[in-house]
């Protein structure tokens, strides 16, 4: 048990520091961050579909579904790239999601840190229900100005990770002293 939440940590710290980073980026380059991450996933769908495309007509009539499925990630990719603006205005709702799922491993982390008696698990929990509140800020507002909100969403992002971060530490901390404080010595008394 004592691993499997090592484990859960250190995917949660690796996820909150790239949090901390695609948050700065998206306050330093707002804007063009935005259309750059549209951009980009336009030319993704383009790549695949073309894939697609070419398998189906060098596999002749067999594989119809990725002739089909060529062909609509194709004009979807065109389509997004033309006009970008699509796929940004979805990023801040994904954003959201992940702040929410964040904020909710939080509230997890948190009650761990009331199980060992830390007396700042409060602390803990009202970091989480934050995270929550931008998440669903994101969410709500995403189709709000694009530059306000990846501004918004850079600060949110940075907020989620420091407050991931000193969550994640305080249930470390606490589970450490509780077991140190507790541990029992099993002793055999023999009398002579």
């Amino acid at each position: 048990m004592r691993e499997k939440l090592k484990e859960m940590r250190a995917d949660f710290l690796l996820s909150s520091v790239l949090c901390i980073i695609l948050g700065i980026v998206l306050i330093v380059w707002s804007e063009g961050t935005l259309n750059f991450i549209g951009r980009l996933f336009a030319l993704i769908l383009i790549v695949i579909g073309a894939v697609y495309l070419i398998g189906y007509f060098f596999n002749g009539l067999e594989k119809n579904l990725s002739g089909i499925a060529g062909a609509v990630l194709l004009l979807i990719g065109i389509w997004i790239m033309i006009t970008p603006g699509v796929v940004v205005s979805v990023i801040p709702i994904i954003i959201g999601v992940i702040l929410i799922y964040h904020g909710l491993k939080q509230v997890l982390l948190s009650m761990e840190s009331k199980k060992y008696n830390n007396s700042k698990w409060g602390l803990g929990l009202l970091l989480a229900v934050i995270s929550i509140v931008f998440g669903a800020i994101c969410i709500s507002n995403a189709f709000g100005i694009m530059e306000l909100t990846s501004i918004v969403i850079g600060i949110s992002l940075i907020y989620n990770g420091v407050s991931n971060i000193w969550v994640s530490w305080q249930a470390t901390k606490s589970e450490r002293n509780y077991h140190n404080g507790s541990t029992t010595i099993d002793v055999t008394f023999k009398k002579d």
